[in-house]
């Protein structure tokens, strides 16, 4: 998500983070009670520390100094949630366990004979143990 810096902020759809120290929330209010004609805060959540509002601007507005600058929010964004960067989530074990042919296609030519023929020996015995047992 980008940040928008021009001042004004043009017409658009936003998010930002407000410190709950008085000197930027108060700034935010300040901001939102002189500009209720053009701004509406689509959602808000709450945290100790900050509060997050997603607002939409329906003409450019000078935006105020002291609260940063807000992130353009595209329509996916509803929440807190959907902005903050989570990484990738960690592979199942499972997909790190190579497969027999990957197994054998990282050997090299000579080397992946003298498999080849191991395991065609293995599964000789195997099945000739079978036989024996009848």
């Amino acid at each position: 998500m980008a940040i928008e810096r021009r001042n004004p902020l043009p017409a658009g759809r936003y998010w930002i983070d407000i410190s709950k120290e008085p000197v930027p929330l108060g700034t935010w209010q300040g901001f939102l009670a002189a500009s209720s004609g053009f701004v509406h805060v689509d959602a808000t959540e709450d945290d100790p520390a900050y509060s997050w509002f997603l607002f939409t601007t329906s003409k450019p507005l000078v935006w105020p100094e002291g609260i940063g600058s807000p992130n353009i929010a595209d329509e996916s964004v509803t929440s807190r949630s959907d902005t903050i960067d989570r990484p990738d989530p960690e592979p199942d074990f499972t997909d790190q366990i190579p497969t027999p042919g990957q197994l054998i296609a990282g050997v090299s030519g000579t080397a992946k004979l003298v498999v080849w023929v191991l395991v065609g020996a293995v599964v000789v015995k195997l099945l000739s143990g079978r036989r024996g047992k009848k």
